[in-house]
């Protein structure tokens, strides 16, 4: 296999893509290298933007292993499915997925699309910025990619074609154990937040009922195979601007639950709750106005999606399923009792663990990242087991605000 560098990416880009021309002003980024966190870390694999001035693209190459640690290994085959999924994606929703030029399978080369023209969400919500419908475009790519590539709309040998291509054990097994068992193979917690800080979230990590509900989550995860999820889907996933979305980082793509990627990414919206609650702001009036925005997003990445995935399922659905009472009602609350679940798994195992979690390390002061932390985890500890009984959105809405008032009331600062 060909190892690409920034030395040699040039020759090896230009007669894959002999109608751009690659001259010597043409620069080449490594994606982690810079220090500049905002445009990416290539956490998992070979990341890298070329740019003539006119044309720019954005290489990333798998290899058998993690980029940042070697000892992990994962198939090369990934970036194939990746490349895969993006095609099949933007036959759906084209608005929302980067074009791809091509594959390399090889290699285990694909170049995309550079989405840098806009910005990735989560480093721009850390400074307090607020997108136009951010959340909207979020659960309609959400609610598009879900329904058709479901059992729903697809014929039956379609669907279970679809879901063994794209079975992926290797990758599900990231998630299956890092998500709801220990995030990487381990869960070391962060000891810098303090030792009150540790003995709380060792504490809930190791409480039965909370061990409990993450095995049951764990398990629905593994078994319900209901449509094609991305399974990666967070703030730092996405490029965003106002009104417009580019959704990346698709190679942990299978078959889940409805709920999942909603859940995944409504737990980056708690951290980012969390966060603003003790981070600094220009003034008091700005800290509410973006914490409403917060809790906003939440409400409609439920409310959007539930309408348009009912939408598709009246107008698209297979016959079995035409007008049967009662059936979009169950979804709709089934959704809502699965996706706080899976917020609350996304956000303790990064919030409880030692490793970098920008929406919280934007805050620099050691005991109000220590607040922040704490509110989420306990927020996570809320809806985990209150979302059995949810019938409406605004009862998860209103358990993120009692729990902010309770931790707010304990610190003596309500």
């Amino acid at each position: 296999m060909y190892q690409l560098t920034k030395e040699n990416l040039i020759s090896y880009l230009q007669p894959h893509l002999p109608q751009i021309v690659f001259d010597e002003n043409t620069t080449v980024t490594k994606i982690g290298d810079s220090g500049n966190d905002e445009e990416g870390d290539g956490y998992l694999n070979f990341i890298y933007k070329v740019s003539n001035g006119s044309f720019s693209c954005v290489v990333k190459q798998a290899l058998e292993y993690m980029r940042h640690n070697e000892t992990k290994k994962l198939p090369a085959n990934r970036n194939k499915l990746e490349y895969d999924i993006m095609a099949l994606r933007s036959a759906i929703v084209p608005e929302y997925v980067p074009k791809v030029y091509f594959y390399d399978v090889e290699n285990h080369v694909f170049v995309m699309e550079d989405c840098s023209y806009l910005k990735i969400p989560r480093f721009q919500l850390s400074k307090n910025v607020m997108y136009d419908n951010l959340a909207e475009n979020c659960a309609h790519y959400m609610a598009s990619t879900h329904f058709y590539t479901s059992e729903y709309y697809l014929e039956t040998g379609i669907f279970r074609d679809l879901a063994s291509h794209f079975m992926s054990p290797r990758l599900r097994q990231v998630m299956e154990d890092g998500i709801f068992v220990n995030l990487f193979g381990y869960h070391e917690f962060d000891y810098n937040l303090g030792s009150e800080f540790v003995k709380f979230a060792e504490g809930i990590t190791k409480e039965p009922a909370f061990l409990r509900e993450r095995y049951n989550l764990r398990h629905s995860f593994i078994s319900m195979g209901e449509c094609l999820v991305h399974g990666d889907l967070h703030t730092s996933n996405m490029f965003a601007g106002d009104n417009a979305l580019k959704v990346i980082d698709m190679e942990f793509t299978f078959t889940g639950p409805f709920g999942f990627d909603m859940g995944y990414l409504a737990g980056n919206y708690i951290a980012q709750y969390a966060s603003a609650t003790f981070r600094d702001f220009p003034s008091e009036g700005e800290r509410k106005t973006f914490k409403s925005y917060i809790l906003h997003g939440l409400k409609t990445l439920y409310t959007t999606y539930v309408k348009d995935f009912c939408g598709y399922c009246h107008d698209d659905c297979k016959d079995y399923y035409k007008d049967v009472p009662g059936l979009q009602d169950d979804f709709k609350l089934t959704v809502l009792k699965e996706f706080p679940g899976y917020a609350a798994c996304a956000n303790w195992s990064r919030a409880s663990s030692l490793l970098p979690y920008p929406d919280y390390d934007v805050i620099t002061d050691v005991k109000e990242k220590a607040h922040a932390v704490t509110l989420s985890l306990m927020i996570d500890w809320q809806i985990i087991f209150a979302r059995h009984k949810y019938q409406t959105i605004d009862d998860f809405i209103h358990d993120i605000k009692y729990v902010e008032r309770r931790y707010l009331k304990h610190i003596g600062r309500l």
